[in-house]
């Protein structure tokens, strides 16, 4: 049984009794997943296509046991080491899907943040919440978006720039 009473004045288990949907495991994904079921997090499903690859090591949570398997598989073995959350793995790229509670991208491409939000996230009336994790280089940004607010989707699609913009 875990004990959570040293972070109990910042949050509660029971705060966090609500869907996390993670998109993307690599190097910000894998440490997000970590965080949230130390934190008591109860159920999260997290997506990605990709395999533990060895470039993968020195900035993920992985192994070299997991070298060729699925993230997602790797990553819920390694999770279930540490918490008893109710881990779902789903090894596919996220392109089109209904989602409720909140949904994290972690994705390593604006055309693939661009899918998630026009596609599962903007004016979905289940996602309470939409928080967008980027980084590049010396930069890591987070942001936080609820999408059903129009003032608030117009701001974020301002944030939307093409790849190749971004290089």
């Amino acid at each position: 049984m875990i004990d959570y009473w040293r972070q109990l004045d910042i949050v509660s288990p029971s705060d966090l009794d609500f869907d996390v949907n993670l998109i993307g495991v690599g190097g910000l994904g894998s440490p997000i997943a970590m965080a949230l079921v130390k934190m008591g997090c109860p159920r999260i499903t997290f997506f990605d296509s990709d395999t533990v690859e060895p470039h993968n090591l020195p900035n993920q949570l992985y192994r070299l046991a997991d070298i060729s398997l699925p993230k997602v598989e790797a990553l819920a073995r390694i999770l279930r080491e540490y918490a008893d959350a109710e881990i779902t793995p789903v090894n596919e790229r996220v392109e089109r899907r209904t989602f409720g509670g909140i949904v994290i991208s972690a994705v390593d491409s604006m055309a693939a943040r661009r899918t998630i939000w026009e596609n599962c996230v903007r004016y979905k009336a289940g996602v309470k919440l939409y928080i967008d994790a980027r980084m590049g280089g010396e930069v890591g940004r987070i942001l936080t978006v609820s999408p059903t607010n129009p003032m608030a989707v117009s701001a974020y699609e301002g944030t939307l720039f093409s790849d190749e913009e971004g290089s």
